[in-house]
């Protein structure tokens, strides 16, 4: 969808020789997602180019066939049905954000087990710094509790700088981030669903 319009409903697979019969050739390494997002992003700042598509996309089979599956929902009284469930899939529960985030966590952990065991590393010898560093403090007023602020600040701070490992994966991921948000700074707003 661009501008409003549908340009394509189908199948990912039969996506790039679609485009192709269009007029937009996919480069042979290139990923089939960002190149629909190109041609959309393109096509969204001429106006004649988005209309052929939209011609195109109208005059074809999957028009046709999504029309019927319509007409077919309207005519069976499932409309309100076809609606919750939408929003059902739409609305995800906070325990489901959860579960995703966790699972992508999981799969990061496992691809680089060197930053997963440069934390644990860290956090061990800072532990064991802090612990004999502050090792039997007297429990006297005086030098006890001053002590034990001090000990209190070294893990706090300890701790902020441990995390400073997981700037790396950021990094890493910075590249998404920009060609994404570079896609997102269009003057024209454009909605991508493949």
């Amino acid at each position: 969808m661009c501008n409003g319009k549908s340009v394509y409903h189908g199948s990912s697979k039969e996506i790039l020789s679609y485009f192709s019969e269009q007029g937009y050739q996919c480069e042979l390494h290139d990923n089939p997602a960002d190149f629909v997002l190109d041609v959309l992003i393109d096509v969204s700042e001429d106006e004649n180019n988005l209309e052929k598509l939209y011609i195109s996309y109208k005059k074809s089979s999957m028009y046709t066939t999504m029309m019927n599956n319509i007409n077919q929902q309207l005519h069976g009284n499932d409309v309100e049905k076809l609606i919750s469930e939408q929003k059902s899939v739409m609305k995800r529960s906070l325990s489901r954000e959860i579960y995703y985030l966790s699972t992508r966590t999981l799969i990061n952990v496992i691809r680089n087990p060197e930053l997963f065991m440069s934390q644990i590393l860290v956090a061990i010898i800072l532990s064991l710094l802090a612990g004999l560093v502050f090792y039997d403090m007297k429990k006297t007023i005086d030098p006890g509790i001053p002590n034990r602020f001090g000990g209190i600040f070294f893990i706090v701070v300890s701790q902020s700088f441990s995390a400073v490992t997981s700037l790396e994966p950021l990094l890493n991921d910075r590249v998404l981030f920009i060609h994404v948000n570079h896609n997102n700074k269009n003057k024209k707003k454009v909605l991508y669903f493949l």
